[in-house]
Protein backbone atom coordinates (compact mmCIF):
# COMPACT_ATOMS: atom_id res chain seq x y z
CA UNK A 1 0.00 0.00 0.00
CA UNK A 2 1.35 3.41 -1.05
CA UNK A 3 -0.05 6.43 0.80
CA UNK A 4 0.33 9.92 -0.69
CA UNK A 5 -0.96 13.27 0.61
CA UNK A 6 -2.29 14.01 -2.90
CA UNK A 7 -1.65 13.17 -6.54
CA UNK A 8 0.80 16.05 -6.94
CA UNK A 9 3.24 14.40 -4.52
CA UNK A 10 3.14 11.06 -6.32
CA UNK A 11 6.70 10.52 -7.63
CA UNK A 12 7.47 9.53 -11.19
CA UNK A 13 7.89 5.79 -11.44
CA UNK A 14 10.91 4.06 -12.90
CA UNK A 15 10.68 1.06 -15.23
CA UNK A 16 12.17 -1.06 -12.48
CA UNK A 17 9.02 -0.78 -10.30
CA UNK A 18 6.33 0.22 -12.80
CA UNK A 19 5.12 -3.30 -13.47
CA UNK A 20 4.74 -3.95 -9.74
CA UNK A 21 2.87 -0.67 -9.18
CA UNK A 22 0.54 -1.42 -12.07
CA UNK A 23 -0.24 -4.85 -10.68
CA UNK A 24 -3.07 -5.72 -8.29
CA UNK A 25 -0.54 -6.30 -5.52
CA UNK A 26 -0.08 -2.57 -4.90
CA UNK A 27 -2.78 -0.17 -3.82
CA UNK A 28 -2.31 3.60 -4.01
CA UNK A 29 -4.15 5.87 -1.56
CA UNK A 30 -4.44 9.66 -1.82
CA UNK A 31 -5.41 11.17 1.50
CA UNK A 32 -7.07 14.23 0.00
CA UNK A 33 -9.40 12.01 -2.02
CA UNK A 34 -10.68 9.84 0.82
CA UNK A 35 -14.33 10.28 1.68
CA UNK A 36 -16.32 9.60 4.83
CA UNK A 37 -13.41 10.38 7.14
CA UNK A 38 -15.47 9.45 10.19
CA UNK A 39 -15.72 5.84 8.94
CA UNK A 40 -12.09 5.37 7.93
CA UNK A 41 -9.81 3.18 10.07
CA UNK A 42 -8.51 5.29 12.94
CA UNK A 43 -4.88 4.83 11.84
CA UNK A 44 -5.63 6.25 8.38
CA UNK A 45 -7.58 9.10 9.96
CA UNK A 46 -4.53 10.10 12.00
CA UNK A 47 -2.43 10.25 8.83
CA UNK A 48 -5.17 12.17 7.04
CA UNK A 49 -5.20 14.76 9.84
CA UNK A 50 -1.60 15.63 8.92
CA UNK A 51 -2.65 16.83 5.45
CA UNK A 52 -6.11 18.09 6.42
CA UNK A 53 -6.56 21.79 5.45
CA UNK A 54 -6.18 24.08 8.46
CA UNK A 55 -9.78 25.39 8.39
CA UNK A 56 -11.15 21.87 8.89
CA UNK A 57 -8.33 20.37 11.00
CA UNK A 58 -9.85 21.25 14.37
CA UNK A 59 -13.20 19.73 13.49
CA UNK A 60 -11.46 16.59 12.20
CA UNK A 61 -9.50 16.37 15.47
CA UNK A 62 -12.75 16.53 17.43
CA UNK A 63 -14.15 13.69 15.32
CA UNK A 64 -11.10 11.55 16.12
CA UNK A 65 -11.48 12.22 19.85
CA UNK A 66 -15.20 11.43 19.70
CA UNK A 67 -14.46 8.16 17.91
CA UNK A 68 -12.02 7.29 20.68
CA UNK A 69 -14.80 8.00 23.17
CA UNK A 70 -16.86 5.38 21.35
CA UNK A 71 -14.17 2.76 21.83
CA UNK A 72 -12.23 2.96 18.53
CA UNK A 73 -8.77 3.13 20.11
CA UNK A 74 -6.64 1.34 17.45
CA UNK A 75 -4.70 -0.38 20.24
CA UNK A 76 -3.67 2.93 21.80
CA UNK A 77 -4.47 4.21 25.28
CA UNK A 78 -6.79 7.18 25.64
CA UNK A 79 -3.87 9.38 26.72
CA UNK A 80 -1.80 8.33 23.69
CA UNK A 81 -4.65 9.19 21.33
CA UNK A 82 -5.11 12.66 22.81
CA UNK A 83 -1.35 13.25 22.79
CA UNK A 84 -1.09 12.16 19.14
CA UNK A 85 -3.95 14.43 18.03
CA UNK A 86 -2.48 17.40 19.92
CA UNK A 87 1.04 16.77 18.58
CA UNK A 88 -0.16 16.71 14.96
CA UNK A 89 -2.00 20.00 15.47
CA UNK A 90 0.95 21.59 17.30
CA UNK A 91 3.15 21.10 14.23
CA UNK A 92 0.38 22.03 11.82
CA UNK A 93 -0.46 25.34 13.52
CA UNK A 94 2.95 25.99 15.14
CA UNK A 95 1.12 26.54 18.43
CA UNK A 96 1.59 25.55 22.06
CA UNK A 97 -0.19 22.57 23.61
CA UNK A 98 -2.35 24.95 25.66
CA UNK A 99 -3.39 26.85 22.53
CA UNK A 100 -4.29 23.60 20.79
CA UNK A 101 -6.33 22.46 23.79
CA UNK A 102 -8.28 25.71 23.59
CA UNK A 103 -8.80 25.26 19.85
CA UNK A 104 -10.22 21.78 20.37
CA UNK A 105 -12.10 23.10 23.41
CA UNK A 106 -11.33 20.04 25.50
CA UNK A 107 -13.36 21.48 28.34
CA UNK A 108 -16.46 20.74 26.27
CA UNK A 109 -15.53 17.05 26.37
CA UNK A 110 -15.25 16.83 30.14
CA UNK A 111 -18.35 14.66 30.43
CA UNK A 112 -17.23 12.12 27.85
CA UNK A 113 -15.86 8.74 28.84
CA UNK A 114 -12.71 9.51 26.82
CA UNK A 115 -11.91 12.66 28.80
CA UNK A 116 -12.65 10.99 32.12
CA UNK A 117 -10.40 8.03 31.31
CA UNK A 118 -7.58 10.34 30.18
CA UNK A 119 -7.94 12.36 33.39
CA UNK A 120 -7.99 9.21 35.53
CA UNK A 121 -4.91 7.84 33.77
CA UNK A 122 -3.03 11.13 34.21
CA UNK A 123 -3.95 11.30 37.89
CA UNK A 124 -2.85 7.69 38.37
CA UNK A 125 0.53 8.43 36.76
CA UNK A 126 1.00 11.50 38.94
CA UNK A 127 0.14 9.53 42.07
CA UNK A 128 2.54 6.74 41.11
CA UNK A 129 5.39 9.16 40.41
CA UNK A 130 4.80 11.02 43.69
CA UNK A 131 4.66 7.75 45.61
CA UNK A 132 7.86 6.45 43.99
CA UNK A 133 9.68 9.65 44.94
CA UNK A 134 8.51 9.45 48.55
CA UNK A 135 9.45 5.78 48.90
CA UNK A 136 12.85 6.34 47.30
CA UNK A 137 13.49 9.24 49.64
CA UNK A 138 12.41 7.24 52.67
CA UNK A 139 13.95 3.83 51.91
CA UNK A 140 16.41 4.56 49.09
CA UNK A 141 16.22 3.58 45.42
CA UNK A 142 16.29 -0.21 44.90
CA UNK A 143 18.92 -1.57 42.53
CA UNK A 144 18.63 -5.34 42.83
CA UNK A 145 15.96 -6.99 40.63
CA UNK A 146 14.17 -8.58 43.61
CA UNK A 147 14.15 -5.29 45.52
CA UNK A 148 12.80 -3.47 42.47
CA UNK A 149 9.99 -6.01 42.13
CA UNK A 150 9.17 -5.71 45.82
CA UNK A 151 9.00 -1.92 45.52
CA UNK A 152 6.71 -2.19 42.48
CA UNK A 153 4.46 -4.56 44.41
CA UNK A 154 4.26 -2.09 47.30
CA UNK A 155 3.31 0.70 44.90
CA UNK A 156 0.75 -1.55 43.20
CA UNK A 157 -0.80 -2.27 46.59
CA UNK A 158 -0.94 1.37 47.69
CA UNK A 159 -2.23 2.99 44.49
CA UNK A 160 -5.76 1.48 44.61
CA UNK A 161 -6.36 2.95 48.08
CA UNK A 162 -9.26 5.37 48.32
CA UNK A 163 -8.40 9.05 47.91
CA UNK A 164 -8.39 9.90 51.63
CA UNK A 165 -6.31 6.87 52.58
CA UNK A 166 -3.82 7.52 49.79
CA UNK A 167 -3.52 11.18 50.81
CA UNK A 168 -2.96 10.30 54.48
CA UNK A 169 -0.29 7.74 53.63
CA UNK A 170 1.65 10.01 51.25
CA UNK A 171 1.28 12.88 53.70
CA UNK A 172 2.81 10.73 56.44
CA UNK A 173 5.68 9.69 54.17
CA UNK A 174 6.32 13.31 53.17
CA UNK A 175 6.28 14.45 56.80
CA UNK A 176 8.66 11.70 57.84
CA UNK A 177 10.99 12.63 54.99
CA UNK A 178 10.97 16.33 55.98
CA UNK A 179 11.51 15.46 59.64
CA UNK A 180 14.48 13.26 58.83
CA UNK A 181 16.00 15.94 56.58
CA UNK A 182 15.65 18.55 59.32
CA UNK A 183 17.22 16.33 61.99
CA UNK A 184 20.10 15.38 59.69
CA UNK A 185 20.71 19.05 58.86
CA UNK A 186 20.76 20.08 62.51
CA UNK A 187 23.08 17.24 63.51
CA UNK A 188 25.42 17.98 60.60
CA UNK A 189 25.68 21.63 61.66
CA UNK A 190 25.42 21.49 65.47
CA UNK A 191 25.99 17.81 66.40
CA UNK A 192 23.59 17.76 69.37
CA UNK A 193 19.84 18.51 69.32
CA UNK A 194 18.31 19.50 72.68
CA UNK A 195 15.42 17.34 73.88
CA UNK A 196 12.88 20.25 73.83
CA UNK A 197 13.82 20.99 70.22
CA UNK A 198 13.37 17.33 69.22
CA UNK A 199 9.98 17.32 70.92
CA UNK A 200 8.88 20.31 68.85
CA UNK A 201 10.19 18.71 65.67
CA UNK A 202 8.22 15.53 66.36
CA UNK A 203 5.00 17.55 66.75
CA UNK A 204 5.47 19.85 63.75
CA UNK A 205 3.47 19.61 60.53
CA UNK A 206 5.12 18.89 57.18
CA UNK A 207 4.76 22.51 56.05
CA UNK A 208 6.40 23.72 59.27
CA UNK A 209 9.19 21.17 58.98
CA UNK A 210 10.02 22.31 55.45
CA UNK A 211 10.26 25.92 56.66
CA UNK A 212 12.47 24.84 59.57
CA UNK A 213 14.87 23.03 57.20
CA UNK A 214 15.69 26.38 55.58
CA UNK A 215 15.96 27.93 59.02
CA UNK A 216 18.39 25.21 60.09
CA UNK A 217 20.62 26.06 57.15
CA UNK A 218 20.78 29.78 57.95
CA UNK A 219 20.89 30.20 61.75
CA UNK A 220 24.25 30.54 63.49
CA UNK A 221 23.62 28.21 66.42
CA UNK A 222 21.25 25.57 67.77
CA UNK A 223 20.22 28.08 70.44
CA UNK A 224 19.15 30.53 67.74
CA UNK A 225 17.23 27.76 66.02
CA UNK A 226 15.47 26.81 69.29
CA UNK A 227 14.53 30.44 69.94
CA UNK A 228 13.20 30.88 66.36
CA UNK A 229 10.97 27.81 66.40
CA UNK A 230 9.71 28.67 69.89
CA UNK A 231 8.58 32.07 68.57
CA UNK A 232 7.11 30.34 65.52
CA UNK A 233 4.97 28.13 67.72
CA UNK A 234 3.59 31.09 69.66
CA UNK A 235 2.25 32.77 66.48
Amino acid sequence: MLIYPDRQTRPKQTPLYQSLIDSSKVQEIYLTELENADTLPLGISFIQLIVEPEPTSINQAKILIQRADQGATFGLSQTEILDLVETILIYKFNASREEIANMIKLYELEETRFYQEVSAESIQKDHQQHLEELLNDRFGSPTEPNAIQERLQVIKTILPLEGKQFFQLTKALARESSQRSLVETLRARFQQIPVPVMAQIEQATNTTLEAWIWLALTVESIEAFAKAIAQDNTH
